[in-house]
């Protein structure tokens, strides 16, 4: 068949076509910079069987893997040498780190950088979910571990919300530069999703009502 031209990659990346010279091998139809490969992999930790359990089962950490966290730490909020040990699991920590970095509560609009990691995150923690063309899909339960990325997400988005509406940026769905509209409709089509799907009572229903809650509370 004749050669087809694939869709754009994501982050403004080159696309490839599916033939021809000077195109990647047969099989190889999206080529990532170093960095959105590793925000790819970053982002599907927690959503995998191995990266959700470590999450849920996490133990407080060894005096050397302590160590370790207290400098992540460091390097998440600025904070010196000697502070308390962080003893959130690994990942969480780093999560908040790049929050820091790509949004952090500086008053400022969300810079494009910013943009595509909450849009990343987005992608794969909420808009797993989205409607599709019929048939419709098996909705996907959220499990624990996704659901802990997603609080520690919002808490820091609220963050950026807070010191950006105090900067007089504006406030709400129609304010450039925010980072909480951005996650607004996906996180609410998510929320209504998994309503519909999870039992009426249980341990992930009231963590995501909290979440929302959460979510809410800069509005």
């Amino acid at each position: 068949p004749p050669p087809q031209q694939l869709p754009p990659p994501p982050f403004g990346g080159a696309s490839q076509a599916a033939g021809g010279g000077g195109l990647p091998p047969a099989g190889l139809g999206l080529v990532l910079p170093a960095w959105e490969y590793y925000l790819y992999c970053f982002c599907l930790w927690p959503l995998s069987e191995l990266g959700g359990r470590s999450l849920e089962d996490h133990k407080p950490p060894s005096s050397v893997a302590a160590a370790a966290s207290t400098a992540i730490s460091a390097l998440a909020s600025g904070a010196q040498p000697g502070a308390a040990t962080d003893k959130r699991p690994l990942y969480l920590q780093l999560l908040d780190s790049y929050l820091h970095l790509f949004a952090p509560p500086d008053g400022q609009p969300l810079s494009r950088e910013g943009e595509r990691v909450v849009e990343a995150f987005s992608q794969f923690w909420l808009c797993q979910n989205a409607p599709r063309a019929a048939p419709a899909p098996a909705c996907v339960i959220t499990s624990a571990a996704s659901l802990q990325c997603l609080s520690h997400l919002v808490h820091r988005l609220n963050l950026h919300e807070a010191a950006f509406v105090a900067a007089g940026h504006g406030r709400g769905m129609a304010a450039d530069g925010s980072a909480h509209a951005q996650l607004a409709r996906p996180l609410l089509d998510f929320y209504q999703t998994q309503l519909k799907h999870l039992p009426d009572i249980s341990a992930r229903v009231v963590s995501l009502i909290q979440l929302l809650i959460r979510f809410l509370q800069p509005w």
